[in-house]
């Protein structure tokens, strides 16, 4: 996204905008779809991290336990299919062994345990993150909650991070709140509408 600062360049621009409305189209410099008409520039992410970003005092809402996490491109693709994930405290064996199970496609296994970050450190700011390796454009997340731990939901977010795991404040996602939990095990956030949907 270089920008044209002046000479030719500049009047070449201006006189696009200004034909293009000329000609009865309109001038889409709105940033949804570079005017296209391709709809909603969607973010591009290296990483995407499920968190509790705040301090959780309900001893029962603060852990993250879900059953899997799928991140969707441009194309319907689940781009976080059998990546690498990690989470804020590595230090337990047994949950970091179960980590892949986030990402492996299964959602109905119930004996799957996603994001099991039991520990009892404070404060109460866990995560867990997928790395997708390349710069991808994100469509939407789905995290599939395990049947009876609705209360684990309270407070999480979604993050997209850059290449550096810079956190790009414009990515995160509202909070989850016990209501959404009730509302269904599918939870998806759209980034080109920003909402979440609950099933």
């Amino acid at each position: 996204m270089a920008a044209i600062a002046v000479g030719f360049g500049a009047m070449l621009c201006i006189s696009s905008s200004v034909a293009a409305m000329m000609m009865g189209g309109e001038d889409d410099s709105s940033g949804a779809g570079a005017g296209t008409g391709a709809g909603p520039t969607l973010p591009e992410a290296t990483y995407v991290r499920v968190a509790k970003t705040e301090d959780i005092t309900d001893w029962n809402q603060r852990y993250i336990n879900l059953q899997e996490v799928s991140v969707f491109d441009e194309a319907g693709t689940n781009v976080a299919l059998n990546k690498g994930v990690i989470m804020n405290d590595m230090g337990n064996p047994d949950y970091v062994a179960s980590l892949p199970q986030l990402v492996d496609g299964d959602d109905l296994t119930g004996g799957n345990i996603g994001g099991p970050i039991h520990d009892n450190s404070q404060p109460q700011k866990q995560w867990l993150q997928i790395e997708l390796v390349n710069p991808t454009n994100i469509k939407s997340v789905r995290l599939h909650d395990r049947p009876q731990y609705g209360s684990r939901l309270v407070g999480i977010k979604v993050q997209l991070l850059d290449e550096n795991q810079s956190i790009m404040t414009e990515y995160t996602t509202p909070a989850l709140t016990l209501a959404n939990s009730e509302a269904g095990l599918i939870h998806s956030y759209d980034f080109a509408t920003k909402t979440w949907t609950h099933s």
